[in-house]
């Protein structure tokens, strides 16, 4: 995906915009298809999962790990 189509819905996450008025977005201003915007909306999750993991990391083990059975 080029990094400037996933800026473009970066910014339209920031300023509150719903999933379909992105897509609805995309098809209109720069004539993607549906497979294209699911891709693109796929990859921007990722994107965004990536940058908060560090985050997540730094807060230690996630709730169900502290209650798993000790063998």
């Amino acid at each position: 995906m080029p990094e400037a189509l996933l800026d473009v819905v970066d910014e339209c996450v920031r300023n509150g915009r719903r999933r379909s008025e992105i897509a609805a977005f995309l098809a209109r201003e720069y004539g993607l298809d549906a497979g294209s915007i699911t891709r693109l909306l796929a990859a921007h999750g990722a994107r965004a999962a990536g940058r908060t993991r560090g985050a997540s990391d730094r807060r230690g083990p996630p709730p169900l790990d502290r209650y798993a059975p000790v063998a």
